[in-house]
């Protein structure tokens, strides 16, 4: 092997065990705390962790250290069952006395009111099964 070969073949080398930086990420910082940054991002969804401050920078932090970030909140969907059809929310609606979108704009709270009963969601419910599995 030539040298200038052997040379190229070191340098492809070096660059095969360099690690990979993954992509970036637009994060939005909430807060700092000594060397620790909560930083909020959207990719699938909303997500916050707990990140270095040092793998913060330009308000972007690399998609590997935001995986390997300590999670903020909870995880809604682990609570959230829901078992309706559209039918039975349209049932409900037309049971509370919402039959023309003036009815709503009138009522709306209760519109929300009579949506969310159908559905089976509360919030104190959620509230509740959330800090009954945090607590174990």
């Amino acid at each position: 092997m030539e040298p200038e070969e052997a040379l190229e073949a070191m340098s492809k080398v070096e660059k095969d065990l360099k690690p990979k930086r993954s992509k970036s990420i637009p994060v939005r910082v909430i807060h700092t705390e000594g060397e620790s940054a909560l930083v909020e991002w959207n990719d699938d969804g909303l997500h916050r962790a707990f990140v270095p401050v040092e793998e913060v920078s330009e308000d972007k932090c690399s998609a590997s250290v935001l995986k390997a970030g300590v999670p903020y909140g909870v995880d809604w969907e682990k609570y959230i069952q829901i078992n309706v059809t559209v039918a039975e929310i349209s049932h409900a609606l037309h049971r509370a006395g919402f039959w023309i979108p003036k009815d709503i704009e009138q009522r709306v709270i209760r519109a929300q009111q009579a949506i969310n009963q159908a559905v089976g969601i509360s919030a104190a419910g959620l509230r509740r099964a959330a800090s009954n599995d945090q607590e174990e």
